[in-house]
């Protein structure tokens, strides 16, 4: 393509001399100048005046800089890598010029000024129909603002994981003062849109939604408002009573079953804020695997050192819930743990071949004393950059977006006890989630 753009520079005969270009100009090829002559809006003559003198290749114009450096972005764009910017410029779907308006600087280095991915406080809320999906594409998914069971894990930060999201029950329990309602979790879930929180199925006996309920914007259970300072809080969490309950229609009430699945449709949708956002799900765009640098969703995650959230119980025995009067739980703050996904037909050694891993299954961890456990099931197993050297997770990118690749669905019967936890593998259940959100 280049080589063409100077073949058509060089047919034109020289009728005067080279000039030289100003400050914000550049000499050298320029597709957008020979772009428009071939569209007739400047001649000849014209696109010959712009010709210079270049140290070694004739031919070349001045070509426009659209912009300098320190510039600053507008409203809504932040100075980082922009692997989407060019990847619109090289499939055509920007000039050049476009691009170098987006140049800036940081910290010495150039940059690109490129939109949000994920804007916490905004009064203005995405696609509010059930049906919509976002993604990393369009720019409104798996982003995250810090403030500052899981086996062997620690703490999360406050607003780190806005996306994952609490199961559970409102249940009448006899105390010495009379009959109360407490609220009793049991499950993870994420976020997916304003209106559904997606789950495993075996979170569910039925789909009766009868006192059930979703915990939204959740982080630590005991505390009214989740802060690390007196004026940096997370906004109170939503407790949201359910509307509908959609289980797999395959999916079988036994140890290591595939299709463990679910999706939740909440009676009224979320408010999105700094503590509550969408999750990212695998919908296979290219944008998906340039943000996260990995190719695919299959091989590709293997070694991949995923991050399981929730609030299951942190020890790997004795799953006895704690009771503080107002609610039932394994473990009262959200909990992360680093668990590598493991190449299938491994894991399925490790279960000396009496738990089936199909082609649906994921699983991570296998390492003693980290572990997803009960009261974890149906949280998320998730992925951002992956530094490929380390296959480790860089979450401190200013274009970091949390993808969901699974849905914690069963492991040992002791946890962290050195055997990986399976998963629903998400990539294969796309379709399944487009056809049951209405």
């Amino acid at each position: 393509m280049i080589l063409r753009v100077y073949l058509i520079v060089f047919s034109f005969t020289a009728v005067q001399g080279v000039r030289e270009c100003s400050s914000n100009e550049s000499c050298e090829a320029c597709p957008e100048l020979i772009t428009e002559f071939r569209s007739g809006k400047i001649s000849k003559t014209e696109v010959l005046a712009n010709q210079c003198s270049h140290p070694k290749i004739s031919g070349y114009t001045c070509c426009k800089l659209a912009k300098q450096l320190n510039q600053e972005c507008l409203s809504g764009e932040s100075c980082r890598d922009c692997p989407s910017l060019i990847d619109d410029f090289r499939n055509g779907r920007i000039t050049r010029s476009e691009v170098e308006a987006k140049v800036c600087e940081k910290n010495g280095r150039n940059y690109f000024c490129c939109k949000e991915t994920f804007s916490p406080v905004s009064n203005q809320q995405p696609d509010e129909s059930p049906s919509f999906l976002p993604s990393v594409k369009d720019g409104n998914c798996g982003g995250f603002k810090s403030l500052s069971s899981i086996v062997g894990g620690e703490d999360a930060k406050p607003g780190v994981y806005p996306f994952v999201a609490l199961i559970g029950k409102k249940e009448k329990v006899k105390r010495s003062y009379g009959v109360r309602t407490i609220n009793d979790w049991r499950c993870g879930g994420t976020i997916i849109n304003r209106w559904y929180v997606l789950t495993a199925a075996h979170c569910y006996f039925s789909t009766d939604t009868t006192d059930e309920i979703v915990n939204i914007g959740e982080y630590d259970l005991v505390s009214r408002l989740d802060c690390t300072t007196k004026d940096n809080c997370l906004d109170e969490n939503q407790i949201i009573p359910v509307q509908k309950i959609k289980i797999h229609r395959n999916y079988n009430s036994y140890t290591g079953s595939p299709n463990d699945i679910a999706l939740v449709k909440l009676e009224r949708p979320v408010e999105l804020n700094d503590g509550v956002n969408f999750v990212c799900l695998p919908l296979g765009q290219p944008e998906e695997f340039k943000a996260l640098r990995i190719k695919n969703y299959d091989e590709d995650l293997i070694g991949v050192k995923a991050h399981a959230v929730g609030w299951g119980f942190i020890a790997t025995s004795n799953h006895t819930l704690q009771d503080d009067g107002k609610s039932k739980y394994a473990y009262p703050v959200m909990q992360k743990v680093e668990l590598p996904i493991m190449d299938n037909n491994e894991c399925e050694r490790t279960y000396n071949n009496e738990v089936r891993i199909t082609e649906n299954h994921m699983c991570s961890g296998g390492e003693n004393g980290k572990d997803s456990c009960k009261g974890d099931s149906g949280g998320p197993i998730v992925i951002n950059y992956v530094v490929p050297s380390t296959k480790s997770l860089a979450t401190d990118r200013e274009s970091s977006v949390w993808m969901q690749v699974g849905v914690i669905s069963f492991g040992p019967k002791n946890c962290g006890t050195g055997k990986p936890s399976g998963n629903t593998r998400l990539s294969k259940y796309i379709d399944w989630i487009k056809e049951n959100l209405d």
